[in-house]
C-alpha cells in the first residue's frame, strides 16, 4: 500500500500541473466562455500526443463509492457530460458517496482516473432545459464547488456509452464492440487533434461545424486495442430518469467474483434443410437451440455435437462448418449464489442430420426438455432470446441461400 501511495502522489503531480492551469484560466476574462474549452481541448490533446503512458479519455467521469464510472465513447456516443451529470445528482440527493472527477478530458493511467476540479464542466445550449431540471438553473460552462470533487485517483470501473433511444436498455459490450468503445474512449482526443474533420467543435474555428462529420470509427481502427481490464456498457436510454435505476438493476457499481462457463451448441437442420430443430424448456415455456457446457477432454465440436444430440435425440448429425458461425457472451447471476457473477461464452454451431434416427431416451424428462420441428421460416420468431434469433439469421443466411 506504501508503494501504492507513492506513486499515486507522484502521478498527481501531473494533475496539479493540469489544475493550476484551468484554475488560473477560469480567473481570465477570455471574452467568450468558448474560449476556455478551446484551450483546455488543446491542452490536453497536445499532452496526449505527447505522453504515451497517459490516456486523456474521451468522456466524463463520476466516482461511485471510490469507484470511477466514465460516460464514454463508441464512436457514436452523446450526451456523455448530461448522463454524468444525472448520475452525480440523483445519487447526491440519495445520500449517496459519489463525486464528479472530470468532465470531456479524463486523465487515465494504469487503471486510475485523476480528477480536475477546476475543469469547466461543458454544456451544449441544447441541454438547457435538462440542465435546469438538474440544478434549477442554466450555464453553458457549469463549474460544481471544489468539494464535489474527488480529491485523489480512483480506480477507473466501467465505461458507459450512451445514446438517445426511444427504449432504455444497458448492454455489456464483447469482442470488437468492447474493443471499439475502448479505442473510441481512448484515442478519439488524438484522432481529432489530427483529424478535424471528426470534430463537431472545431480546435481552430471555435465553430460548432454544421457539415458533416467524418467517423471517428475509422480512425482508430489504426490504434492499438487498450489492454484495460474494465467492463465496458453501451447505454440506450430513453429518458435521464431511468439512468440510475438500470445502472443499479444491472449492478454496474459492484464488483463480485467471476465465475466463468464454456458452452456449445447449435441450430439443426433436417436432411434438407428446410426445417430446424429447437428445444422447448418446459418450465420457462421458451423455444432454445439446444446447447450446454463442455467436459474435460471435449473439443468444442465434440461438445456441440454431444449436447444437441443429449437434447434433440439425433445422433447421426454432420457438422455444416468446423469453426463456429457464432459466439455469444453474457453476464447473469443466480439466486443460489448472490456473491458471484457469472460470465458464459456459448459457440454455436450449424449441424445437418444424416438420417432421421432418433433415440427417444435422450430427451432427459427431469430436465423438463420436449422439441420439434420448424419450417425455416418461422425458426427466428419461434426463438426467446435476442441472440439465439441472430445466431438461426446467420445460419439460414449462410447455408439455406
Amino acid at each position: 500500500m506504501g508503494r501504492l501511495y507513492l506513486y499515486l502522489k507522484y502521478e498527481m503531480q501531473v494533475c496539479d500541473i493540469f489544475e493550476n492551469y484551468s484554475q488560473a484560466l477560469s480567473s481570465i476574462d477570455l471574452g467568450n466562455t468558448d474560449n476556455l474549452i478551446l484551450i483546455h481541448q488543446a491542452l490536453y490533446r497536445i499532452f496526449a500526443l505527447a505522453n504515451k503512458e497517459w490516456f486523456v479519455l474521451h468522456g466524463s467521469g463520476v466516482a461511485v463509492d471510490g469507484k470511477g464510472i466514465v460516460f464514454g465513447d463508441d464512436g457514436k456516443s452523446v450526451g456523455k457530460t448530461t448522463q454524468s451529470l444525472q448520475l452525480y445528482k440523483e445519487l447526491k440527493d440519495r445520500g449517496g458517496n459519489v463525486k464528479y472527477v472530470a468532465d470531456e478530458f479524463v486523465l487515465y493511467k494504469n487503471g486510475y482516473i485523476y480528477p480536475n476540479k477546476y475543469c469547466p464542466i461543458h454544456n451544449k445550449p441544447s441541454s438547457e432545459e435538462y440542465v435546469k431540471r438538474l440544478f434549477g438553473e442554466y450555464r453553458e460552462f457549469l463549474t460544481l464547488p471544489e468539494k464535489e470533487f474527488v480529491d485523489n485517483p480512483v480506480p477507473l470501473h466501467a465505461i458507459v456509452c450512451p445514446t438517445p433511444s426511444g427504449i432504455t436498455k444497458l448492454t455489456k459490450l464483447y469482442g470488437e464492440n468492447r474493443e471499439n468503445a475502448l479505442r473510441c474512449t481512448a484515442y478519439s482526443h488524438l484522432v481529432k487533434l489530427h483529424n478535424p474533420t471528426c470534430d463537431r467543435y472545431s480546435l481552430f474555428t471555435g465553430k460548432r461545424e454544421s457539415r458533416k462529420i467524418k467517423d471517428v470509427r475509422e480512425f482508430v481502427k489504426s490504434y492499438p486495442i487498450p489492454k484495460e481490464k474494465v467492463s465496458v456498457y453501451e447505454l440506450q436510454i430513453e429518458d435521464p430518469k431511468f439512468l440510475l435505476p438500470i445502472l443499479m438493476r444491472y449492478k454496474v457499481f459492484m464488483t463480485k467474483p467471476v465465475k466463468n462457463h464454456i458452452s456449445c451448441g447449435g441450430i439443426l437442420f433436417d436432411a434438407e434443410k428446410e426445417k430446424a430443430y429447437l428445444i422447448y424448456k418446459v418450465a420457462r415455456k421458451e423455444w432454445l437451440l439446444p446447447k450446454g457446457h463442455t467436459q474435460e477432454g471435449e473439443d468444442l465440436t465434440q461438445t456441440a455435437l454431444r449436447e444437441v444430440y443429449e437434447e434433440t435425440g439425433y445422433k447421426n448429425v454432420r457438422l455444416l462448418d468446423v469453426q463456429p458461425i457464432s459466439t455469444t457472451e453474457y453476464d447473469f447471476e443466480l439466486e443460489e449464489e448472490p456473491n458471484f457473477q457469472h460470465h458464459k461464452v456459448v459457440h454455436w454451431y450449424a449441424m445437418q442430420l444424416k438420417d432421421d434416427k432418433r433415440d427417444e431416451d435422450t430427451q432427459t424428462v427431469g430436465e423438463g426438455l420436449e422439441g420439434n420441428w420448424f419450417n425455416i421460416g418461422e425458426v427466428v420468431e419461434k426463438l426467446a432470446y435476442e441472440n439465439e434469433k441472430e445466431v438461426a439469421k446467420l445460419a439460414i443466411e449462410k447455408f439455406n441461400s
